[in-house]
This record gives structure tokens, sequence and C-alpha cells, in this order.
């Protein structure tokens, strides 16, 4: 049985799309965080820089529906006093854009607080209770910025990277040209889930 922590966090039934199990490679990524939560094991990072301007308000809007359209950036996981852990899908979660602004800094004077806002992002280690995906802006000048993506593992695998900022970028273009955004059709991980419960039962 999965030990309880000192506080147990409710939720209430009306915030939830829908409660499903663990995969075994999630339940296993569980059991190593709950052994060292202060670890940085299946801690993800993903920087980059890109140019061009950017509308904050947009930039965090595209991001939310990017959280919107997909649910495993709305989840979160419960454990204690159950038999098998659980992951329960919150029907919204609204991510606040973290932003550290240095266009007034010189080219030199850059680099060394871009590196301490990075390391002190990756200090920050993620609990379950929440939601463990966020997102940095930092801004360099007019046209140049660095986005951290940070996520613990047991949302999604690298592959999924290239999925997510494919749907913000479309997201970000289609709000500055006041455009209604598509939502991309794909299948619910809860599908999936029930396809791999019938295909491999335990």
């Amino acid at each position: 049985m999965y030990k309880d922590t000192e506080k147990i966090i409710t939720l209430n039934k009306e915030d939830i799309e829908d409660i499903i199990a663990l995969t075994p490679m999630q339940e296993g990524m569980l059991f190593h965080y709950l052994k060292d939560p202060a670890s940085d094991l299946y801690f993800e990072q993903l920087c980059l820089e890109i140019s061009g301007k950017i509308d904050g308000k947009y930039f965090e809007q595209a991001w939310n529906s990017v959280v919107e359209n997909n649910e495993m950036l709305r989840t979160i996981f419960r454990w204690e006093k159950m038999e098998k852990p659980t992951q329960a899908i919150l029907k919204k979660h609204y991510i606040k854009v973290r932003h550290y602004d240095l266009s007034n800094r010189g080219g030199q004077e850059k680099s060394k607080p871009v590196e301490e806002i990075k390391t002190k992002d990756r200090v920050e280690k993620f609990d379950l209770h929440d939601v463990p995906f966020r997102v940095t802006l930092i801004t360099l000048g007019k046209t140049r910025h660095v986005i951290i993506i940070s996520n613990h593992h047991i949302l999604y695998d690298g592959w999924s990277n290239g999925i997510i900022l494919e749907e913000f970028f479309n997201a970000y273009h289609d709000l500055c040209h006041h455009k209604i955004t598509k939502k991309p059709d794909k299948t619910r991980f809860k599908e999936y889930m029930r396809w791999r419960q019938s295909n491999y039962p335990v």
C-alpha cells in the first residue's frame, strides 16, 4: 500500500472530469517520487530561444488553450489510503506563466541570470498533488526570448514535446490574428487506458 503523506488534500467532485488508473510506468515513477520527493529524477526541462515579438497576454492564453486540449496537463495524482494510486483529471486548470524581463540589461549581463533562472526552476521540485507542469518566459529584448517548459515525466514523454509545442504555436498564431483556434481531434487518455486494459489485462 502507498504510504500516507502528512496532509491529505481533498478534491471537490465538481472539479473533476475523470479519475483513472496509472499505467505501470507511471506507477514506477510515482514509487520513485515517494521514495525521494526531493530528487530531480524524472524532472524534465525544455529550454527554447525564439526570435520575434511576443504578446504576453496571448502567450499565456495560448498555453492555457494547450492545457484545455490536453487532459494530462490538467492531471493531479492521489495515493493516500489507496491500494492503487489514481490520477484525477481536472475540468479546468489555469497556468500562470512566470515572466522575467532582462531586456534592460547589457548583453554580457543576461547570460548569467538566464542560467540562474533555469537552475532555480530545476531546484523547485514538483508536488504531484498539483499539476506538475509550468511555463516560464524570459524576455531578453524586443525580439529575443527564452521559453522554459518544465514538467514531471509522469505526465508525458519526450515525444509529446513536439505535439505540445505545435499546438501552442498554432494557438498563439490564431490569437494574434484574431482567429478561433480549432481544437485538435485526439484520443483521450482514458480511451487509451481502456484499450490497454482490454489488451493487456493485469
